[in-house]
């Protein structure tokens, strides 16, 4: 049998009508009414709020956790809210119906699989929702609402893996491995992957395209440049969130990558990023109630927040690689470069103290990454901090 990478156009329409049978034969339940209805006003920019708050009140359970959810500290009301109406004001329209439409779907796709840890993994889908739609609050984008969902589904395929493909799932899938490394996996030794299941899974259930879309493309870099479009701007932020290694402490290879990534992708500050990870973790403890159906309670969202906030504390005194200056700090040293000219750049080398060791001009044009590495002696500190400090030099240079 072919591996998913090796498959033509006209093979990934075949697999795709082979899952679309088996998950319509499988345990994965069709969506309720109310599920439909909100995908439908979603999909309708004339929807009202009279429309879809008379869709939530036709199901009681989910109607008392949103309530529960619009007092909870989170939304500090002085007066209790008592109507979806009001919480439609106190939450926001969007929002109140992506947390609706959330619930839902988590509810068809979770999938317990045996040893597969599947509450942990839509406990982490839960708080990329949330930094999805906290970056497009941030970017100042509409579709916060539209991001919830993408950032929680994107990867609702993964518990019903095992299911579908058996063992060589998970025997091809390490603990330590990023989201990226999982999915290149995937794509090299299986049939098919997550990506696949959930695009079907979004085509069976009628995602609009703003929603599809971006599911599907979670592990593809975006190309455009900020500010995206809308369209672009949900690919971004899907990429973003999708690929944040969420399952332990972080590696050094994405400590160094995750505040230039949302500098790239979206030109956000550190700061704007810190905050985007704060607001983020106060949200997955607001809605736990809401989700608790998929919410792990062993997850250690505050771990996940410091975690954040040390990476985005390392670069908080970096400022964009297209400028004059920058800095980077390490365990061992502290690295300052300035521009001197086309393909120069001076680079101060202070100690932990802050005494000064060592200032070397390097020419791009002339020197190597071995000569760079012997004269800045960077073989004293981590070859993550080296390898940046190369790409901080040929950035600048540029």
């Amino acid at each position: 049998m072919k591996v998913r990478s090796e498959l033509s156009a006209r093979e990934v329409e075949e697999l795709y009508d082979s899952l679309a049978r088996r998950l319509g034969d499988s345990s994965v339940p069709s969506l309720p009414e109310v599920a439909v209805r909100i995908i439908e006003l979603v999909s309708d920019p004339t929807s009202s709020v009279t429309e879809f708050a008379r869709i939530i009140k036709s199901d009681q359970g989910l109607t008392a956790r949103l309530l529960r959810l619009a007092n909870s500290a989170a939304y500090a009301q002085r007066r209790h809210v008592t109507t979806i109406e009001r919480a439609t004001v106190v939450i926001g329209l969007d929002k109140l119906k992506a947390f609706a439409l959330g619930f839902h779907l988590s509810r068809a796709a979770s999938i317990d699989s045996g040893d597969f840890s599947y509450r942990r993994l839509w406990s982490q889908s839960l708080y990329r929702a949330f930094v999805a739609m906290r970056l497009c609050e941030q970017l100042k984008s509409a579709q916060t609402g539209e991001a919830f969902i993408i950032g929680l589904m994107a990867d609702a395929g993964i518990p019903l893996m095992p299911k579908l493909i058996g063992g060589s799932f998970e025997s091809c899938i390490r603990p330590a491995d990023s989201p990226a490394q999982q999915f290149a996996a995937e794509w090299s030794q299986l049939p098919f992957t997550h990506v696949d299941v959930i695009a079907v899974l979004a085509r069976n259930w009628r995602f609009p395209d703003v929603l599809c879309r971006p599911i599907e493309l979670h592990h593809a870099r975006v190309q455009a440049r900020p500010p995206l479009a809308e369209d672009a701007l949900l690919h971004a932020v899907a990429f973003f969130a999708g690929n944040l290694q969420l399952d332990r402490m972080p590696d050094p290879s994405q400590i160094h990558e995750i505040a230039p990534l949302a500098r790239d992708l979206f030109g956000l500050t550190n700061q704007e990023l810190l905050e985007v990870f704060t607001m983020a973790s106060e949200d997955f403890r607001a809605a736990r109630d809401l989700f608790s159906h998929i919410v792990d309670s062993a997850l250690n969202i505050d771990s996940i927040l410091e975690h954040a906030a040390r990476h985005c504390k390392d670069y908080a005194d970096d400022p964009s690689p297209d400028g004059e200056e920058a800095c980077i700090r390490s365990e061992g040293a502290t690295y300052i470069f300035s521009k001197r000219g086309p393909a120069l750049v001076e680079v101060c080398i202070a100690d932990p103290s802050g005494k000064a060791v060592l200032s070397e001009v390097i020419d791009t044009d002339q020197h190597s990454d071995e000569y760079i590495r012997a004269q800045l002696m960077l073989d004293r500190d981590s070859p993550q901090c080296a390898e940046r400090v190369l790409r901080q030099i040929r950035s600048m240079a540029a």
